[in-house]
């Protein structure tokens, strides 16, 4: 399903064709970039989130064609699903990386960074109780999901990428 919708609404064909056949064979959620967009393929293959260069990012549910436009305030959105695929985290260039529903598309909460507009990138961990935030102008940070509770400041500054290891 998801290689037959990416095939017909993909303007970028043979880099969607690619990311899809990607995405059918993998196990957990992924993002990717294409061009100058994110794209966040949900592990069950019920949801793509995608973005533009531009401060919305879109929810489409695979099975009936719904969007749900996620106006995020910041620029350059980044997205990633939630291991259970319930939850969104939308990062950019902001100071707040936010926490989305899904299924209704509706804001859950904020984190604040505490730092200027960066560029933030979240990561879920594996359980999904985590998210971590990259902050290329400053220190990474841990939140707790389920509160927004700010868990842990990492030494290091400037991330760019982050992962959990299993």
């Amino acid at each position: 399903l998801v290689e037959r919708f990416v095939r017909l609404a993909a303007p970028a064909r043979g880099v969607l064709d690619r990311l899809a056949a990607e995405a059918l064979h993998r196990e957990r959620h992924q993002a990717f970039i294409v061009d100058e967009g994110h794209v966040g393929v949900e592990e069950i293959r019920k949801y793509v989130a995608y973005t533009e260069n531009s401060t919305r990012a879109e929810i489409l549910t695979l099975a009936t064609g719904e969007r749900r436009v996620l106006e995020t305030g910041d620029s350059q959105p980044d997205v990633v699903f939630s291991p259970d695929g319930k939850l969104l985290a939308t990062g950019g260039y902001s100071q707040r990386p936010k926490l989305w529903d899904v299924q209704t598309g509706k804001l859950i909460r904020e984190f604040n960074m505490r730092s200027g507009p960066s560029g933030l990138t979240p990561v879920f961990s594996p359980d999904g109780k985590t998210l971590a935030v990259g902050d290329r102008n400053s220190n990474t940070i841990l939140f707790e999901v389920a509160t927004g509770r700010r868990l842990l400041v990492l030494p290091k500054r400037e991330t760019h990428e982050l992962a959990f290891h299993p």
